[in-house]
């Protein structure tokens, strides 16, 4: 063999060993990324599925008008309607609703799946309050704008939920937030008046 033939056959070796190497690198890299999509999946799968039987359970059930069920978003939406009008008060029917119907699917989810969070927002339309309402008696949550408004209304569907719940023992209650964006997130932006824009979203949330 000439030495530059020697030269050559070490040179293509060494490019089949690179080559070689490369693919491994590839092919770890997409298993990591494969790995932490399946984890990914793993961890909304629940929340879906809970969604997914209140939706079922629902069906034909006047007693669910106003509550809408979104498995794919995770996402379980009250209307303006369960709620009293001018006030942050969640209606008593609905109340006794989160509480005996869907308070335990939500909370054995919580509890067994520690990456899970329960986000619970509330949203108005464009158009202010009338006047300040500072009677929490009458109006459940003091509110003097939209934001207040939305905050007071996601925090009694929160109270309505988990009412019953021993908040210094469970751990997961630290996983469950309240927040109002007010007319931040308007569904239906063409109406921003629209009554679909006044809701509260009670959203499942993944927790690193």
């Amino acid at each position: 063999m000439k030495q530059g033939d020697y030269w050559v056959s070490i040179s293509d070796l060494m490019s089949g060993v690179v080559g070689v190497l490369v693919l491994f690198f590839v092919i770890s890299i997409l298993t990591i990324v494969g790995s932490q999509i399946a984890a990914q999946e793993e961890k909304q799968r629940g929340a879906r599925e809970v969604v997914q039987k209140l939706s079922e359970q629902s069906k034909n059930n006047k007693a669910y008008e106003g509550i809408e069920f979104f498995p794919e978003n995770r996402l379980i939406q009250l209307a303006d309607s369960s709620f009293t009008q001018g006030s942050a008060c969640i209606n008593e029917s609905k109340k006794k609703l989160l509480q005996q119907q869907i308070s335990e699917m939500i909370i054995k989810e919580l509890s067994k799946n520690i990456h899970l969070g329960v986000q619970i927002e509330g949203h108005t339309d464009i158009v202010p309050v009338s006047s300040s309402k500072r009677s929490s008696t009458r109006t459940c949550a003091p509110f003097d704008d939209n934001y207040t408004l939305s905050a007071g209304r996601a925090r009694e569907a929160r109270n309505a939920l988990f009412s019953d719940v021993d908040r210094t023992t469970a751990e997961w209650m630290k996983r469950v937030s309240v927040v109002g964006y007010g007319s931040d997130r308007l569904i239906d932006v063409e109406n921003p008046e629209s009554a679909k824009n006044r809701r509260v979203e009670i959203r499942f949330v993944n927790i690193d």
